[in-house]
């Protein structure tokens, strides 16, 4: 789906979904504006990519509309997030990064969903489909103390 190109975090995700279901509501509504200045009014943020997703499937009545753009929230509703935990708050660089690898080896249909906790102190906790890997840099540490102890008998 090409609008996940766009969409790469659950927050993203959330952000859309309530753009779609506002311009959904405007275009249900008793009016006669034009259908892309109601997607501008009701979708400020995703107006232009929800625009060129109705003109590419030729859509020109708001009966259309509704229809594909409710198929595009049960699309969105089906798309999995894979949790992950990080030290930091991450740039957009960091996230398309992420993003990119994850895609590319994991699924094309996965946001990420960040989120923070400062004590993993490097590296990532990864939660995906009841799945869970610690790769912080805590469990790291954590382990060369253990080790330390051992060898130090305390």
């Amino acid at each position: 789906m090409k609008l996940l190109k766009e969409v790469k975090t659950y927050e993203r995700l959330q952000h859309l979904m309530t753009e779609v279901d506002s311009v959904n509501l405007a275009l249900s509504g008793d009016t006669s504006e034009d259908i892309a200045a109601l997607i501008e009014e009701s979708a400020p943020s995703f107006a232009p990519i929800l625009i060129v997703h109705l003109s590419n499937q030729n859509i020109v009545d708001k009966e259309s509309a509704i229809a594909t753009l409710t198929e595009l929230t049960e699309a969105l509703e089906g798309i999995e997030s894979l949790e992950l935990t990080l030290a930091f708050e991450p740039t957009e660089a960091v996230t398309n990064t992420l993003y990119s690898w994850v895609a590319e080896n994991v699924d094309k249909n996965v946001v990420l969903d960040f989120r923070r906790n400062p004590s993993i102190m490097s590296g990532a906790l990864v939660s995906y489909k009841g799945k869970y890997g610690d790769f912080s840099g805590a469990k790291d540490l954590k382990e060369a103390f253990v080790g330390l102890r051992k060898e130090l008998k305390i």
